[in-house]
């Protein structure tokens, strides 16, 4: 809601994120589940640093989605991050097709600015997806 509201993903939501992780994953999986989380937000967080170094994303975003790797683990949180990005794509095309036809028809000439995506949405469908499929998406 933060994110859809003020545009933006503050530091202190994800601190307050990164930092209730590990106490999670302890109790959940034990001590080597750190490792685990650790192997996660890598595998989800390099990659997605990579397309924010080229424009295409948000930090916050990429932060949240690390977490999300984190919580999930490597092969879940690879999973996962291709369904948002499958998501979050058709989300770009339906909103293109949108401004097209607005500008098209010409009834509303005062759109000139262009609105981004809020990306926390994808995260957040893909998540439920994921849940609901229990892994099982792919």
């Amino acid at each position: 809601m933060y994110d859809i509201y003020f545009r933006k993903i503050p530091n202190y939501l994800l601190i307050a994120g990164y930092a209730g992780l590990f106490p999670l994953i302890c109790v959940r999986l034990g001590w080597c589940g750190i490792g685990k989380a650790f192997a996660g937000i890598l595998a989800v967080g390099v990659p997605l640093f990579i397309v924010y170094l080229v424009g295409g994303i948000g930090a916050g975003d990429v932060k949240l989605m690390g977490f999300m790797g984190g919580i999930l683990g490597v092969r879940l949180g690879l999973v996962y991050t291709v369904l948002v990005l499958f998501i979050g794509a058709f989300a770009g095309i339906a909103k293109m097709l949108a401004d097209t036809a607005v500008r098209v028809s010409g009834k509303n000439k005062e759109q000139k600015r262009r609105t981004s995506i809020r990306f926390s949405i994808p995260i957040l469908i893909g998540y439920l997806v994921l849940l609901i499929s229990k892994g099982g998406v792919i």
